[in-house]
């Protein structure tokens, strides 16, 4: 046989193609005409059903029809599934039956769930699947722990300066009145006497450095979050210069003025109830009215325990009030108080607007600085406070030390 030309081969082709196009053309309408009638059928069971409760028949009879209803279309069902098979067979090229087919033919068939292949589906566990198209809410909140400080400033005397110190003049001597007779020669009645009281400034500062693209890309206010931090802060370290400063480059803490008396506890290790009745009575009765304890909340912790002769607990609450008193006097927790040990002054007692004075130099400033850091392409962010403190009437406050005598 001669060799078929070019043009032949390809009109074969075409044929060819064609014929497969015809062919699936013709099993789509095929398989579409099954799923109408297994559609239809399904229709029929539910007409069938709902007549059937509508009716005035017994459950028995009703329960029969639904029963050979079913039946019937379950028949139709098996006979188009071996049309179905019949068409593929004539058809070349062709695969077997969907399985969404399949799986609607069982269902119809047993009522059962059938499990249909595995099939992608946009989900949000996956990234990839539909995640990267969804995002948490962000709060504008911000979670931050507690920071605690002693609250000396609101018990103290408060006062501003516009220098570097201030001087209160101050009475350090007095003189002592004499009794004479009609005649007798009178003596000068010396040793009134005076003297300065100076309270020097000194400066608190931080510094923060934060990237320009921290700055600019943040959607939190990092510059009013960064003011709240600073004043945080400062408070922390004014409360803990108040109370135990050395007066090197801080305040003098109350807790360090070695004028300021005190009581022992009475016990080696402990406080004892005899003992803060004792420090209650140890400051003049001036200063008593006005005056407060001062203590950690472990102490307070300790001294709740303590009670009266008559079994009352010493530590109480005043009425209708959170504020706990001892003896009636209110009680400031202050964290930078020292704990109960051998030695320590865990205690104080006393009126703190007499006995101390804050001087305010300069309010806490904060300076935004772009150049000191810019070779980091940062921002720094300076904060400075000049203040001083100190113990200005010692005989106003009482110590509470635990020791023996």
């Amino acid at each position: 046989m001669p060799a078929k030309t070019k043009e032949e081969l390809e009109k074969e082709e075409r044929e060819r193609k064609e014929a497969e196009e015809k062919a699936e053309k013709e099993q789509k309408e095929k398989e579409e005409k099954v799923f109408k009638e297994v559609s239809e059928a399904v229709t029929a069971i539910r007409d069938k059903y709902d007549a059937i409760e509508k009716s005035s028949k017994t459950q028995e009879t009703a329960q029969k029809e639904i029963k050979e209803t079913i039946e019937k279309v379950t028949k139709a069902l098996d006979q188009n599934e071996v049309r179905i098979k019949q068409i593929q067979s004539n058809i070349s090229g062709t695969t077997e039956i969907s399985p969404d087919y399949k799986a609607l033919l069982d269902w119809m068939r047993t009522g059962k769930e059938i499990d249909l292949p595995e099939t992608k589906v946009m989900k949000l566990s996956d990234a990839t699947l539909g995640g990267y198209l969804t995002s948490p809410e962000i709060s504008t909140e911000l979670l931050k722990d507690v920071i605690e400080y002693s609250p000396i400033r609101p018990l103290a005397r408060v006062r501003t300066t516009g220098k570097e110190s201030i001087k209160i003049r101050k009475r350090t001597d007095v003189f002592a009145a004499q009794w004479t007779g009609e005649v007798s020669v009178k003596t000068e009645t010396a040793g009134l006497a005076y003297g300065m009281e100076e309270i020097p400034t000194h400066e608190l500062y931080a510094f923060v450095d934060i990237s320009n693209w921290d700055l600019e890309d943040s959607d939190f206010n990092l510059e009013s979050e960064l003011r709240l931090e600073f004043g945080e802060q400062f408070g922390v370290a004014e409360g803990t210069g108040f109370v135990n400063g050395n007066a090197v480059k801080k305040p003098e803490g109350i807790m360090v003025n070695t004028s300021v008396s005190h009581v022992p506890s009475g016990d080696a290790n402990l406080i004892t109830a005899d003992a803060l009745r004792t420090l209650y009575f140890a400051p003049k009765s001036v200063y008593a009215r006005s005056s407060r304890f001062i203590m950690s909340r472990a102490t307070m912790l300790a001294i709740s325990l303590l009670k009266t002769g008559e079994g009352v607990y010493l530590l109480g609450r005043l009425a209708d009030t959170p504020v706990w008193n001892i003896l009636g006097s209110p009680v400031v927790e202050a964290v930078d108080m020292a704990a109960i040990a051998a030695g320590a002054f865990p205690v104080v007692f006393g009126d703190f607007a007499k006995a101390y004075i804050i001087v305010d130099r300069i309010a806490l400033a904060i300076l935004r600085d772009p150049y000191s850091a810019a070779t980091t392409n940062s921002v720094r962010f300076h904060a400075r406070k000049r203040l001083g403190g100190q113990v200005i009437k010692p005989e106003a406050i009482c110590k509470l030390e635990i020791a023996l005598t």
